[in-house]
């Protein structure tokens, strides 16, 4: 079995590396719904990741977001978002990436206990990383949340779901939360923007109706780096997730979590 960390790094390389090389014929539309989008590219890097994985890791289980879930035997979970942001990669923005994560099973643990992860940005050639216990780096610089420490410093990405429900709901949160903090920003990219609040460029991040191989990587690169990590699943297999500097975290949580 090779080390966890590299498949993860190697995974989201080859991933990045399809995305940027082939991006005008990977762009055909396999699914349109009316808040997202399914591309040729989802399902090619995946296909990339899945073959990285399975002969370096045999019987791993893997958690994919677009072929499903393939059960193991040996006791890893791989949970692979290979192409977050697809909305942007679509419409030729370049705040995209690629995501892997390594988890242990554990039957008192959501996810298990986590392993390592990367998430890698590449248009920019950013490579987010990190294993259990060891920190997290940015193409080998030490990560580290902002010191915020009060809302009115605060810059948080957000993002109001695809559901009618969620758009309702994030309307009447946003007006509320808006004159309190020092700056909204929407970009499309949960994995990123979770890298974001671990880097220290945003204060924290809310998004709703996520799958969990949107945090399951960019979670643990966060808390690597000294964030606050809040989940919530509430429905099967959806969830609200918050990352914050610790400054902010606990004033922030209730905004969200009610």
């Amino acid at each position: 079995m090779a080390d966890v960390l590299d498949l993860s790094i190697r995974s989201v390389q080859a991933a990045g590396k399809v995305l940027l090389e082939h991006r005008e014929e990977l762009t055909r539309v396999e699914q349109q719904f009316a808040h997202d989008v399914k591309l040729a590219a989802d399902r090619k890097a995946e296909e990339l990741i899945l073959e990285i994985l399975r002969e370096g890791d045999p019987g791993c289980t893997i958690q994919t977001e677009e072929r499903g879930f393939f059960q193991g035997y040996n006791g890893h979970t791989w949970h692979i978002d290979p192409l977050d942001g697809t909305v942007n990669y679509y419409h030729g923005q370049h705040h995209f990436c690629s995501s892997v994560a390594c988890y242990q099973d554990d039957a008192e643990e959501d996810l298990g206990i986590p392993l390592a992860g990367a998430v890698l940005a590449p248009p920019v050639n950013e490579l987010f990383q990190c294993r259990a216990g060891e920190g997290s780096f940015c193409n080998g610089r030490r990560l580290s949340c902002s010191d915020v420490s009060s809302l009115d410093q605060v810059i948080l990405s957000a993002s109001f779901g695809s559901s009618d429900e969620s758009i309702r709901r994030m309307q009447g949160i946003l007006y509320d939360l808006l004159p309190r903090i020092f700056k909204l920003r929407i970009q499309g990219s949960t994995a990123l923007e979770i890298c974001a609040v671990a880097s220290g460029r945003l204060s924290a991040m809310y998004q709703t109706g996520v799958k969990t191989w949107d945090f399951a990587a960019a979670g643990l690169i966060l808390q690597e780096a000294g964030g606050v990590l809040v989940t919530e699943e509430y429905a099967p297999g959806m969830w609200n997730v918050l990352a914050a500097a610790p400054g902010v975290a606990e004033e922030l949580s209730p905004v969200f979590f009610e």
